[in-house]
């Protein structure tokens, strides 16, 4: 999705759906502060990023090296914004890439108390207006999920980001004969996967008939431990 910041602030915001201006409005209430974090901490960054992670039940998102390497080779183009609470514990963050009038965003997380503080909202709106004042127009939100993951497709919707579709995956051969024999593995490999489907789906039935385990009780399984 891609956003022009190509306006005025009052035009900026009359483009917000409006629950997201209700929730910008709810942040800016609630006593949090949102500001330019000049020498990010990796260690601070990491556990917020854990945190986001342990409640949404999430993948690793950023790895200490990848974070590592982005502040070191980007130092120059990385702007980045925290949102503290009221005791001046990071609650969100927000970084965008800066290239020219071009800003792409590189890194968002919130913890759980900033999701009830509706910190991301403040945070993204003072990157925002930072963005906006060193002259970037454009500002690409990156690729979005509307049914994996509807929330954050809902956030980027909201602050009136244009929704683009680009073209899927397309092939180049220099000779024909290179190209038939591409198209040709890729024709095995889409029967591959059929066959298989059609052969997990035949042992499945086969097995209904026999007897099943009983299943555990979800009180007998391990329970994960949250830091």
């Amino acid at each position: 999705m891609s956003l022009s910041l190509n306006r005025s602030d009052t035009d900026l915001l009359a483009g917000f759906e409006r629950n997201w201006r209700r929730n910008l409005n709810r942040a800016n209430d609630s006593g949090i502060t949102a500001r330019r974090w000049e020498n990010p901490d990796i260690d601070e960054l990491l556990s917020i990023y854990q945190s986001m992670q342990a409640v949404k039940g999430l993948n690793e998102q950023q790895s200490r090296e990848e974070i590592e390497h982005l502040i070191g080779k980007l130092d120059q183009q990385l702007v980045v914004f925290r949102c503290d609470d009221a005791q001046g514990k990071l609650v969100s963050v927000c970084g965008w890439l800066i290239f020219g009038d071009w800003a792409w965003m590189w890194l968002s997380a919130t913890s759980e108390e900033g999701r009830n503080l509706n910190a991301s909202y403040a945070v993204f709106w003072a990157l925002l207006q930072h963005s906006k004042e060193v002259g970037v127009k454009w500002c690409d939100l990156c690729g979005i999920d509307p049914v994996a993951n509807h929330g954050v497709y809902r956030f980027k919707r909201g602050s009136g980001a244009e929704h683009l579709e680009y073209l899927g995956e397309w092939d180049w051969a220099p000779k024909p004969w290179l190209r038939w024999f591409g198209n040709w593995a890729i024709s095995r490999r889409e029967r591959l996967k059929c066959a298989e489907a059609k052969l997990n789906a035949a042992t499945a039935i086969a097995g209904q008939g026999e007897r099943a385990e009983p299943r555990p009780s979800r009180e007998s399984l391990p329970q994960p431990k949250i830091a």
